[in-house]
């Protein structure tokens, strides 16, 4: 048979009022989990909440940590750190916020729940213990563990002493300690398969009860300074001070497998066996239990009646550990909804489930108009009110309404209208056969102020007057303006319009009673300011001025006054569009009932809260009418499951927002250890809901996060979550409660921080929280010393690009300066050209008279002189003029000419020059045959003409210059020689160059 065990810690949050009235019955709405959302094994034996907020449920295959989504297992690994064995038996808590978990045949592990280490406690370890087999586990006030064993013997181990000590029971065989509490004397009460035990801590000493049960299985100390005895033959209590045992009878022969005393101090047992057991009155009627078993056809009751343990987090969450069936979660939060529904051996409940109509009368009396049968509420429960048993004409009730002289009318679907007598406690009916009423299907009802009643049928809109039955019927017709469609859902008497707002098939109607005429609001699909459906199913008129309009298409708010209509729909946050029912409370907000629960809507703010059945409300569908709002603020809402009774305004709803908290590291969606991420190098590394900071390679990959949120009741499959990389993401990016992983791929180098909101089922955020700072760190071609160097690289490229640009533009610069100079100097040797053409023109001209008059031969040969240099000076005129005009770039032919010849001709000019200064110029022509040449005569000129004056500028008076002419091999050399003042030898080279200046040598000839 499973061992199991239970560790019951007092949550700090209470809920204050949940069970205000034992009217209501209990009924739960719980989650399930199991092997197929991921735990180890479906037999849970015990449960612990840790500091963070993680849940750990134990099973008989091993430890699971949940998130409120995920389950992360930890089991016993024979080469890997981890818990020793897999069959937990128990579970506890210490101070020191370190789990503890006993097993049932590898001894005890202690579990660091911030790195999720495990420490061994067992025969071989260096703190051992005798007995590795413990099924109960317990701390007192000195930090001891108290450990439970088979055969009667019982550890104390004392970590901070590093002690530890053996007690042995000896008055029974084979006896096992299947649980143990302690008292305010600080003595030990311990459970066993023989009966209860006491063991003082101070003597060492076991006291034996042998009137109490066989086979105790759980012990519970109440308040009241009793301790309840669980077995496997039912429950006893035991008087700690008279000693005294009081048998349960109500439980005689069921195995309580767990006790658990809820925050609101209601008793709570599970059975292996027969289900859950409640009893909110226990301290003054102890045979007054209410059962919960399996039911097939309840989807969300319990999964099997074969329970191991029960547990209460810090949040008053209920856990339910079932034996091969996995866990259930029950949040008791669900009674603040106070559901009421049918049960087949419950005579005083409802008659049944499908609830069409409800009514607090002005006696505070509850009428419950179902699909079978109308029901009215007593001290005792409901009485039942069908056609077998009364004169009802039809079980299937539509609609209930009180009018002004507190009379009951009830609308059925079928059987007409009826009128509850009071006095003989029956009805009376009017139908279209007795009363001449437009139909005996009558879907809403309600009452004007003249005391008129207005019926909705599938036959139009009915003005019936309850004192003479004069019935006026309102239909629709095709040739006048009447009503728009004969199918009236929903009906409310507007006081300040004094007219009938009428919700039909096709749209809504407004009856005017001052002129009964009718106004149509319809929807229009090309029209903004129209209708978001035609189907109008629920009407509520807030004031004077405003009308909320429930359709099939979403929620509208309608101004009586400028007609306009603006729409609500699942766009702007409904769960569904189809509003059955509309009710508003005393703060203002609204209560809409759909097929997706129950909302509620402040229209201020237009923020919403969903309430769903693991809230407590009746199911997800609700009934279209079926809904009241009593003169005290109470609201009730039916649907198909039976119906909800509650006041908004004592609602307990969540007292703090839950804290995020990041679950996994990921990296390449693979869920990795923190260790080789921080400066942990070892497998201490916290884990990743301790972790603070991290530290990756640009080369990692793809960096991911798991997240959830922990410590707070709200379901958190209603959470939304927005998260943001500050350095990275410019905003928050948000994300619901499926979508709960962050991967960010190719982070690029540098420091940043993930930030993590979450907001709860009623639409409160929380702060937001800097959950771990990350660095990315890059590759070496990417460090900041590499990027020093590029930068140095760079200003240099830079540098150089700019240099060159530089000396480029520089020589643009000259270069422009140079064309500027050619184009002044072109523009100088162009005027000057003419300039000096013009008088060599006139000196030429008179020249030839000259000629022509002296013909003596001195004469003649002076004045040819003179033509000759004169026309050749007009020659290096030209030669410029065209030069700065246009250079000629043609290649010009010479035709070979005498060089003799030529320089005789030169010599004989420049004699006058020589013969003015004193100097002897002769000329000798040392060829034996015509010397020729191919060059321009004006080149030649200029060479030898350059010679000669040299000669002459640097000869003295009385000097001589020998001009000879000779060839060798096919060289013509022309020899100048004078007796000047030299040039010394190693300058003779340069004697050519332009414009150069030789500094002579007064000692030397010259050889040119």
């Amino acid at each position: 048979m499973p061992k199991i065990k239970t560790s019951i810690y007092i949550a700090l949050l209470g809920f204050i009022g949940l069970l205000h009235s034992q009217a209501f019955a209990l009924s739960l709405h719980l989650d399930s989990f199991s092997n197929e959302q991921g735990l180890t094994q479906n037999s849970i034996t015990c449960s612990v909440t840790d500091a963070r907020g993680f849940h750990w449920f134990a099973t008989q295959s091993g430890l699971n940590r949940f998130d409120g989504y995920e389950f992360k297992r930890f089991k016993s690994h024979p080469t890997q750190p981890s818990i020793a064995g897999n069959w937990i038996t128990d579970c506890l808590k210490t101070s020191d916020n370190l789990l503890w978990f006993a097993t049932a045949t590898q001894g005890l592990n202690a579990l660091n729940t911030e790195t999720g280490v495990f420490t061994q406690f067992d025969q071989n370890s260096a703190l051992a213990i005798k007995d590795n087999r413990i099924w109960s586990i317990l701390a007192d006030q000195q930090n001891n563990i108290w450990l439970g064993h088979e055969e009667g013997s019982l550890t104390r181990l004392n970590l901070i002493n590093n002690e530890v000590e053996y007690f042995q029971y000896t008055q029974h065989g084979n006896l096992i300690f299947q649980d143990m509490v302690i008292d305010t004397q600080q003595n030990l009460w311990l459970a066993s398969n023989q009966g209860l035990v006491k063991f003082n801590p101070a003597t060492g000493q076991f006291s034996y009860f042998p009137t109490s049960k066989k086979q105790l299985w759980r012990l519970k100390l109440t308040t009241q300074g009793q301790l309840l005895i669980a077995s496997k033959t039912g429950l006893s209590i035991f008087d700690l001070h008279k000693e005294h045992f009081t048998e349960v009878t109500q439980l005689t022969n069921i195995w309580i497998s767990d006790i658990l005393i809820d925050n609101n101090n209601n008793l709570w047992l599970s059975s292996y066996g027969h289900g859950l057991y409640y009893n909110p009155n226990y301290q003054t009627k102890l045979n007054d239990f209410t059962q919960l078993k399996y039911q097939p056809q309840q989807r969300h009751g319990l999964v099997n009646d074969h329970l191991l343990s029960l547990y209460q987090d810090t949040q008053g969450i209920i856990w339910i550990g079932s034996d091969g069936y996995g866990l259930q979660r029950y949040d008791p939060r669900q009674n603040q909804f106070h559901h009421q529904q049918h049960h087949d051996e419950q005579a005083t409940t409802i008659s049944h489930n499908f609830v069409r109509a409800l009514l607090k009368d002005s006696q505070g009396q509850l009428w419950v108009g179902t699909r079978n049968g109308l029901n009215r509420q007593t001290e005792d429960g409901f009485v039942r009110y069908l056609i077998n048993n009364s004169n009802l004409t039809n079980n299937n009730i539509f609609s209930l309404h009180q009018d002004n002289q507190q009379r009951i009318w009830i609308g059925t679907y079928g059987g007409g209208l009826l009128r509850y007598n009071h006095d003989s406690d029956d009805f009376t009916a009017f139908t279209v056969q007795s009363h001449q009423l437009s139909s005996d299907y009558i879907y809403a009802i309600t009452s004007d102020q003249s005391g008129n009643l207005w019926l909705g049928s599938n036959q139009g809109l009915s003005r019936f007057n309850p004192s003479n039955y004069a019935v006026t019927h309102f239909q629709h017709s095709e040739q006048s303006l009447s009503l728009s469609n004969n199918i009236v859902f929903s009906l409310i008497y507007d006081t300040q319009a004094n007219a009938i707002w009428a919700g039909t098939r096709v749209g809504l109607n407004k009856l005017s009673l001052g002129n009964y005429q009718f106004s149509h609001y319809q929807a229009e699909p090309t029209k903004a300011n129209s209708l978001t459906h035609n189907m109008v199913t629920a009407l509520h008129l807030q004031d004077e001025n405003t009308l909320w309009v429930g359709t099939f298409g979403g929620l509208n708010k309608f101004d009586k006054v400028s007609g306009t209509i603006t729409p609500i729909t699942e766009h702007n946050g409904l769960l569904n569009d189809n509003i059955f029912a509309i009710k508003q409370d005393k703060t203002g907000q609204l209560w809409l009932a759909s097929n997706q629960g129950l909302t509620r809507y402040e229209p201020n703010s237009n923020s919403m809260q969903h309430f769903l059945p693991r809230d407590g409300v009746q199911h997800n569908s609700f009934i279209l009418g079926a809904a009241f709002q009593a003169a005290d603020g109470e609201l009730l809402f039916g649907g198909i499951n039976g119906f909800n009774q509650f006041d908004p305004l004592k609602l307990q709803l969540a007292a703090k927002t839950p804290e995020p908290v990041l679950t996994e590291l990921l990296i390449n969606n693979q869920v990795i250890s923190t260790a080789q991420y921080t400066k942990h190098q070892s497998h201490t590394a916290p884990m990743m809901s301790y972790t603070k900071t991290l530290r990756f390679n640009k080369s990692d990959g793809v960096i991911g996060f798991k997240f959830a949120a922990l410590n707070s009741p709200s379901a958190p499959q209603q959470y939304q979550y927005a998260y943001k990389l500050a350095g990275f993401d410019k905003q928050f990016l948000y994300t619901d409660a499926q979508q709960r992983q962050i991967n960010y791929p190719q982070l690029p180098a540098g420091d940043y921080q993930l930030k993590l909101k979450v907001k709860d089922q009623y639409g409160l955020w929380s702060k937001t929280s800097t959950l771990v700072a990350l660095t990315v760190v890059p590759p070496w071609w990417q460090s900041q010393f590499a990027i020093a160097v590029y930068c140095i690289v760079t200003v240099l490229i830079i540098w150089l690009i700019v240099a060159s640009l530089y000396r480029a533009k520089l020589a643009e610069q000259s270069s422009q300066q140079a064309q500027q100079l050619n184009r002044l100097k072109s523009q100088f040797l162009d005027n000057i050209s003419h300039e000096l053409k013009t008088p060599l023109s006139l000196i030429l001209a008179p020249l030839e008279s000259l000629q022509l008059q002296h013909q003596d031969h001195a004469s003649s040969t002076q004045l040819s002189m003179i033509k000759r240099n004169s026309l050749r000076l007009l020659s290096l005129i030209n030669q410029l003029l065209q030069l700065s005009q246009r250079p000629s770039t043609a290649i010009q032919y010479v035709s070979p000419y005498p060089l003799t010849a030529f320089i005789e001709q030169l010599v004989v000019d420049f004699s006058v020059l020589f013969e003015q200064k004193g100097i002897q110029l002769t000329f000798t022509d040392l060829t034996s045959q015509d010397c020729l040449i191919i060059l321009a005569p004006e080149h030649t000129t200029s060479i030898i003409s350059n010679l000669i004056n040299n000669a002459l500028k640097y000869t003295h008076s009385g000097g001589r210059v020998e001009v000879s002419l000779s060839v060798q091999n096919t060289h013509a050399v022309i020899m100048i020689t004078d007796t000047g003042i030299g040039i010394e030898k190693h300058q003779q080279h340069l004697i050519l160059n332009v414009l150069l200046v030789l500094q002579p040598n007064k000692a030397a000839a010259v050889l040119a």
